[in-house]
C-alpha cells in the first residue's frame, strides 16, 4: 500500500477529478508521486498487488500532528497569533480530509479481498469537502475567538499563476468500496 499525500493534483481549475482524471503536476514533487505509482504498478503480478490511496489534504490531531498542513497551519497561526495570513488570494480549491478517515481506508483496504484492490487508486476524501482556501481561513477566523484574515500585499504573482486552481475531488470516493468511510467535517 502507499499512501500518497494527495489525490492527483495540480491545476484541476474548477473541475472535479477522480480516479481517472489526467496528472497534472506542478511541481516536481508531485511529478515524483505519479513516476512512483506507475513504476510500481508496473510491478504487479499475482504475488505483488500494489494499492495506491490518493488522500486529499489532511487535517485533525494525531499523536504526530503536522503543522504544515493547510487546515492545521491556519489554525495554529489564528491560536497562537490571532492572525490567519494568507500568502496567496486563497482561490485555490483543496479536497480535505480528516485523518482519522484516512486510517480508516487504511484499515480496509489492508482487509479488502485482493480482487477489489488489486494495482487500484482509490481518492481518500469525501464529497463536500471541497473548498477554497479563503473559504477555510474565514471559518477558522468565525471560530478563533478575536482572529481575523489577512491577504498579504503584492502576492507573488507568477507564483500564484503557477500554483492558481488546486484540485476537487468528486463523487464519493471509490475507496468506498472496499468498506471504507468518512465521517469527518470541517464545515
Amino acid at each position: 500500500m502507499r499512501g500518497g499525500p494527495e489525490f492527483p493534483d495540480g491545476k484541476g481549475g474548477d473541475d472535479e477529478l477522480d480516479e481517472q482524471a489526467a496528472f497534472n503536476p506542478v511541481t516536481p514533487y508531485g511529478e515524483s508521486k505519479i513516476q512512483v505509482e506507475r513504476a510500481v504498478s508496473r510491478l504487479a503480478d499475482d504475488n505483488f498487488s500494489p494499492v495506491f490511496l490518493r488522500n486529499a489534504t489532511a487535517y485533525g490531531f494525531s499523536r504526530r500532528l503536522r503543522a504544515d498542513v493547510m487546515v492545521n497551519n491556519l489554525v495554529g497561526h489564528a491560536v497562537t497569533g490571532g492572525k490567519v495570513r494568507m500568502q496567496s488570494d486563497g482561490s485555490p480549491w483543496r479536497p480535505l480530509v480528516h485523518v482519522l478517515d484516512i486510517a480508516h481506508a487504511f484499515a480496509q483496504v489492508v482487509v479488502a479481498p485482493q480482487s477489489a484492490i488489486h494495482n487500484q487508486a482509490f481518492n481518500v476524501g469525501r464529497v463536500g469537502e471541497n473548498y477554497r482556501v479563503r473559504d477555510v481561513a474565514n471559518l477558522i477566523a468565525e471560530i478563533v475567538p478575536e482572529c481575523s484574515v489577512s491577504f498579504a500585499p503584492g502576492m507573488r504573482r507568477a507564483m500564484m499563476r503557477e500554483f492558481s486552481g488546486g484540485s476537487r475531488m468528486s463523487r464519493v470516493p471509490s475507496v468506498t468500496r472496499v468498506g471504507a468511510r468518512t465521517r469527518g467535517s470541517l464545515g
